[in-house]
């Protein structure tokens, strides 16, 4: 139970647990956690971003083998409720919880005076089985600090995928669906797919181009996975129809013929290749667009 930003490393090892032990009892796994991110409801005045949207948790979450995912809207109220008050309106009453594993560190409930003796004397009053998840840290950590969702999203902010992923466990990720954009990568000979933003919360890193791996439907039965790609963020300073708002395109290199319009893409980011630059001309950007191919192509050790 948690917010579960990012479903990091330390998110992982909790979730492994949850696995394990339901599996061994022969229980339904499941995570419980909160939309909106509290942060944004109790300090909406301080700037955030998440590293996974609803969406993007959800998936990730299933990816790992969790069948059921249950999302609590997160008000000012219930953060004004106690501990005993929440675990018997949600997840005794509403959710019919059998066994609760708590993050190491997790508090819940108004009451933060409590700690975990109290959260498991609370539940077995319920008949809810309380077990507490062991703290996580990296193995080559010297400062054995554990992980957190605000280192990571430090790492994204400067544009530092590959030491996300080392932290997260798995690539930082963009979940959206294809939107109509104005044909201009096609024109150049790189048919790209635009990607909705999808919501002004999303951590996104600097802008740039990236290499990345895409899964088409990821939700879906039908789904192509890990398509070597080259992703670009950023305004399109080039055109003189920029605009300010960030634009995410993408331009899979599988060799086939995609159609995306209306798809949703999972993009798992890989590493940065280049800051965004500015180009005299839609010849030079062309150029440019080339040789970036070629360092994706040699990066993902891919065939012209």
């Amino acid at each position: 139970m948690g917010a579960f930003d990012g479903v990091h490393l330390g998110h992982q090892a909790l979730i492994r647990q949850v696995l394990t032990i339901a599996e061994r009892d022969h229980l339904t796994s499941g995570v419980v956690t909160f939309d909106p991110h509290p942060q944004l409801v109790l300090h909406p005045e301080r700037p955030f971003r998440l590293i996974t949207l609803e969406r993007e948790k959800e998936l990730l979450l299933h990816q790992m083998g969790i069948e059921r995912v249950a999302v609590i809207p997160f008000t000012v109220s219930l953060s004004q409720m106690s501990a005993e008050e929440f675990l018997r309106t949600y997840l005794d009453e509403q959710l019919h919880i059998h066994t609760l594993v708590v993050g190491f560190d997790h508090h819940f409930g108004h009451d933060k005076g409590l700690d975990f003796a109290d959260y498991q004397a609370i539940a077995q009053h319920y008949g809810i089985r309380c077990i507490r998840g062991e703290a996580y840290t990296l193995g080559d950590s010297t400062s054995q600090d554990p992980i957190s969702s605000t280192a990571i999203r430090r790492w994204i902010d400067t544009g530092a995928v590959t030491e996300a992923e080392r932290q997260l466990g798995h690539p930082y990720t963009i979940l959206g669906k294809v939107k109509t954009g104005l044909q201009i990568g096609r024109k150049l000979g790189y048919p790209t797919a635009n990607i909705e933003v999808p919501s002004p919360y999303k951590a996104l890193p600097p802008a740039g181009v990236y290499m990345a791996r895409t899964t088409i439907d990821p939700f879906g039965a039908t789904q192509q996975r890990d398509i070597p790609s080259m992703l670009y963020i950023g305004t399109r300073p080039t055109l003189e129809l920029a605009k300010e708002e960030t634009m995410i395109e993408v331009f899979l290199m599988g060799g086939e013929e995609y159609h995306l319009y209306g798809q949703e893409l999972q993009i798992s980011l890989c590493d940065r290749l280049r800051q965004e630059l500015h180009f005299e001309s839609l010849d030079a950007l062309r150029k440019q667009i080339t040789r970036d191919e070629e360092a994706v192509r040699r990066y993902f050790q891919l065939s012209d």
